[in-house]
């Protein structure tokens, strides 16, 4: 999947936190930097949490989606910090462990699989059905799709190849409140409900197709997964 995507989650009372529960969650931003995470949001302090700082650490019992997981707590410093970002007391970072006990299609702490896909075409129809811009976040794509033609194509497409990198179609993504949330204010909004235009448009709440990388090489694994580039050709397989 996508490298450092969903390695880290926020867990409180034995449960991994969403935006379900917990839409503050919006207001942090993650990155990567040579292997080591950094958070920020508004009116907090950066942490920068240094590669390999976590050795030794006890894993942590969490659940979600109520499937049991572990990950390696990262500490009363990150805890503090993510409690307050999120206004939420009680809070633990975690990263997953290697013996995480879920397995999302090649993913971490994703829903189903690693990665998203939604075409703009299908962007551009939801949003002349709502009568309103709606914001392309609040569906969380990582792979935005351009020229596809007809609205929802995706929904057919069997395989695609990006540059040198193969992907399977895994299933339809169901949505859930989640795109109720405004992701620049990190609050519901409660001037709009997006699943309720999308539920009316659509006739159900899905929109996009999850996919998964194709094992590269003899298909056992062998060789380099390859990289996903901004710009690249499209190839599809109905």
């Amino acid at each position: 999947g996508v490298l450092g995507d969903r390695t880290f989650a926020v867990s409180r009372m034995g449960r991994v936190v969403t935006q379900r529960e917990c839409p503050r969650l919006a207001a942090i931003t993650a990155s990567l930097a040579g292997g080591s995470l950094r958070l920020t949001a508004a009116g907090a302090d950066v942490l920068d949490l240094q590669r390999g700082h976590d050795e030794g650490a006890p894993e942590a019992a969490s659940s979600i989606f109520g499937a049991g997981v572990l990950g390696i707590d990262q500490g009363d410093e990150a805890a503090a910090w993510v409690s307050a970002a999120t206004g939420a007391e009680g809070c633990r970072l975690l990263r997953r462990a290697a013996s995480c006990g879920r397995t999302a299609v090649g993913s971490h702490w994703a829903d189903l699989a690693p990665l998203l896909v939604v075409s703009d075409a299908s962007m551009d129809a939801l949003c002349r059905a709502a009568g309103r811009a709606v914001p392309l976040d609040r569906f969380r794509p990582n792979v935005v799709v351009a020229g596809a033609g007809a609205p929802h194509a995706e929904d057919g497409w069997r395989e695609m190849r990006i540059g040198g990198v193969r992907l399977a179609n895994v299933g339809p993504c169901g949505r859930c409140t989640i795109i109720e949330v405004d992701q620049a204010a990190a609050a519901r909004d409660p001037g709009f409900s997006a699943y309720g235009a999308l539920v009316s448009y659509r006739g159900q709440a899905v929109f996009g197709q999850y996919f998964r990388p194709v094992p590269p090489g003899d298909g056992a694994g062998v060789g380099p997964w390859g990289a996903l580039e901004r710009g690249a050709e499209v190839e599809v397989a109905s």
